[in-house]
């Protein structure tokens, strides 16, 4: 074996298991939440509902499942239509959420590790090897990070109300987006800081991603969620002329993602951002 093959390490095992979990803890949330609802609706449970269409209107009439006895309740609006509607659905996302966890379940009780150091536990002495050589020696990146986080935590926190969103690894951010991106920087096994502050010309940023690049190129990543917003727009428009005048350059060693209006990422054009500034420039 050499390395021409796949490379695979306990660290990417661990980010595996560390999505499903959070994955499964999410769903275990979700039946929690709907639970409430079913149980909330449950004097409708021997209930249907029929439905036919008047103009531009759905009139819906009430169905005992038991006795087939029907009344009629009129539009959509009213309280009962909507109480059969949340009861019916929620007992249908119930059984969804549910299969769902357990095939969570029998995975992550399921799920090999396919490290050497695994492969090699699971042998007779004879034929245990040592580990595959690293593609590359992250030593140098464990290093930098190690003094980087330490460095970080010289300075107040900042805005931890705000970090509401869990990444892969457990650690909280801003947003969904930041969250996405995050999981990506960490699932390419992308040296990085999150939020690592920053002093230019007096003032003190906190760019979203710090990274290091093999070759000791230093990228910072800002991710601009709320364009829309007037105040907003200014902010950014400050904070990049601060990177421009310390020799920060969008497209050469700042990196900009933007959402639509509706609050979207294109999560594709995030992966090529990763391929074409990080990827590809540790291979040359």
């Amino acid at each position: 074996m050499d390395n021409a093959e796949v490379a695979y390490d306990k660290y990417s095992y661990l980010s595996v298991i560390n999505f499903m979990t959070g994955l499964k803890r999410q769903l275990e949330l979700s039946l929690k939440f709907y639970s409430s609802v079913h149980a909330k609706r449950s004097d409708y449970s021997d209930y249907c509902l029929s439905a036919s269409r008047k103009g531009r209107y759905l009139y819906y009439t009430k169905v005992n499942t038991k006795t087939q006895k029907r009344d009629y309740l009129g539009k959509s609006h009213l309280p009962e239509v909507s109480a059969i509607k949340e009861y019916r659905v929620s007992g249908e996302m119930l059984s969804a959420i549910q299969h769902n966890l357990n095939l969570m379940t029998l995975f992550l009780n399921g799920f090999l590790d396919i490290s050497m150091d695994a492969i090699s536990a699971r042998l007779p002495m004879a034929y245990r090897m040592d580990s595959i050589a690293p593609v590359s020696d992250n030593r140098t990146g464990n290093s930098w990070k190690e003094k980087m986080l330490k460095k970080k935590a010289t300075y107040p926190p900042y805005r931890p109300e705000g970090l509401i969103h869990r990444a892969i690894d457990g650690t909280l951010v801003r947003s969904k987006s930041e969250a996405l991106i995050y999981n990506q920087l960490t699932l390419h096994n992308i040296t990085f800081i999150y939020e690592m502050p920053m002093e230019i010309g007096g003032v003190l940023l906190h760019p979203d991603f710090t990274i290091l690049c093999e070759d000791g190129t230093i990228l910072l990543w800002e991710h601009q969620g709320r364009m829309d917003k007037e105040q907003y727009q200014k902010d950014h428009s400050n904070r990049l002329s601060l990177y421009i005048s310390d020799n920060y350059v969008p497209g050469i060693n700042l990196l900009l993602s933007y959402e639509d209006k509706r609050g979207n990422i294109d999560t594709q054009s995030i992966e090529q951002m990763i391929q074409i500034y990080i990827i590809h420039r540790n291979q040359f």
